[in-house]
């Protein structure tokens, strides 16, 4: 399924509903981040789209309540904790006035259950986990615990693997290792060996696709596809944006398509335990695209053409076999 998201999200607080202020949680994810002493600004810009994630997948199974604020600010809190940002997570609670989730119950440990939480986060070789295993196991002895979280674990393992990062590195050369908070950068698809085609290629060169780094805190794949930056590569070759626009689009949203496809099987091969949810087409440089078409477009013609130009990419990618893609225009975009 394609939706137009419009950042309008109604949530129900002090028994009136309203529009979700986004943008305030946004602000209010980078100030939990300054006050504890994170400088990981990209968590806010994150928060956004795992909100706009949120409330597609209610649409998805039906849902038809809205929901309450606190289960929205909960729900904030449980992503930042997941992501390994317990201390932002706390502020935020805080500030919020909701009650943080309690670490999962501890349970008696061995090594091969220390082995199974290691192999789902470190992209390393068999002896290197082994190896790693070991150690995680010696640091539990020495603290004197018997029972432990799957949570300490995995933040002993993060601590631990940078070591045996540097000594082997990551399981795909040239991508992230797995105790960062990012899956795949942005620009993957200058290092990886994985098929992209000259075509698609190149218009990650040019600009007019642009892959998003994806984080464990959103483990979605996403793609940003550039209308404005089309305008101008079309201006530059002397051809007018609305005499190609149709055809332009349907071959950026295949090239966009394989590589959504590829940074998926990517995802799936270094972070099988997180990766999945409908992956995103972000239509950005909308404005540009609407000031340069020929003649010039009333207001509700630029909506008509916005919505079009949604429809077109959910059938060419329907056309394509790729059904469940958000597709979603900045709030600014119309």
């Amino acid at each position: 399924m394609i939706e137009l998201s419009a950042n309008n999200h109604l949530v129900s607080e002090q028994g009136r509903e309203a529009s979700l202020d986004v943008d305030g949680v946004r602000r209010e994810v980078r100030d939990c981040c300054l006050a504890v002493g994170v400088q990981e600004t990209w968590l806010a810009e994150q928060m956004e789209l795992a909100l706009d994630d949120f409330f597609l997948s209610r649409e998805d199974r039906g849902e038809t309540g809205v929901p309450a604020r606190g289960e929205i600010d909960a729900l904030v809190a449980r992503l930042l904790m997941s992501a390994g940002y317990r201390d932002v997570a706390a502020e935020y609670s805080r500030r919020r006035q909701i009650r943080i989730l309690p670490v999962a119950d501890a349970t008696l440990w061995d090594a091969a259950r220390i082995r199974r939480l290691v192999g789902q986060l470190c992209a390393l070789p068999e002896s290197a986990i082994v190896r790693l295993t070991a150690r995680i196991g010696a640091q539990i002895e020495k603290l004197g615990f018997r029972e432990v979280s799957d949570g300490l674990i995995t933040e002993l393992a993060a601590h631990l693997a940078a070591g045996a990062m540097a000594e082997n590195g990551p399981a795909l050369p040239g991508l992230l290792p797995s105790d960062s908070p990012w899956l795949l950068p942005a620009d993957f698809w200058k290092k990886t060996e994985a098929d992209i085609t000259g075509s698609a290629r190149r218009l990650c060169a040019d600009g007019v696709l642009q892959p998003r780094a994806v984080s464990r805190l959103l483990p979605v794949p996403g793609i940003v596809l550039d209308l404005g930056r089309m305008t101008e590569l079309a201006t530059q070759a002397g051809a007018s944006p609305e005499s190609l626009f149709w055809p332009e689009l349907d071959r950026i949203t295949l090239a966009a398509r394989e590589i959504l496809e590829i940074m998926d099987a990517l995802l799936l091969e270094t972070a099988p335990d997180v990766s999945g949810g409908v992956p995103r087409v972000v239509v950005a440089g909308f404005p540009a695209l609407a000031a340069a078409w020929k003649p010039a477009l009333r207001k509700h013609e630029r909506q008509q053409l916005m919505h079009d130009t949604a429809a077109r990419i959910r059938q060419t990618l329907a056309r394509a076999g790729t059904p469940a893609v958000l597709v979603h225009f900045p709030h600014h975009g119309a």
